[in-house]
């Protein structure tokens, strides 16, 4: 049928030359078990009027959500959740789980 969208493609996948690029340090770690490597995301949603903002906290061995929060701006500083409004994450006494509920 030739359907195409009207709007702008992003082009994320494309290399900007004039941006740095890092290395990989995860290339040669073995992850054998949880709550060895954490990731964090930021990924926006667009809604009606503007856009609201997701920030995940994964573990990278189980691949399951320790925190999340949602912000519909990206002014808010992050410092400023309360450890009790951290969603889904559970203090095991490990130094992983210690160091993100400060």
């Amino acid at each position: 049928m030739g359907l195409e969208a009207l709007y702008r493609k992003p082009s994320l996948s494309r290399r900007q030359m004039a941006h740095r690029a890092y290395p990989y340090l995860l290339r040669d770690l073995k992850i054998s078990r949880p709550n060895h490597v954490w990731a964090a995301d930021i990924t926006n949603i667009p809604m009606a009027r503007g856009f609201m903002y997701l920030f995940a906290v994964l573990d990278w061995a189980s691949r399951r959500v320790l925190a999340w929060r949602h912000f519909n701006t990206l002014t808010k500083p992050w410092d400023s959740i309360p450890p009790r409004r951290r969603q889904g994450v559970k203090s095991s006494g490990t130094r992983e789980s210690r160091l993100w509920a400060r």
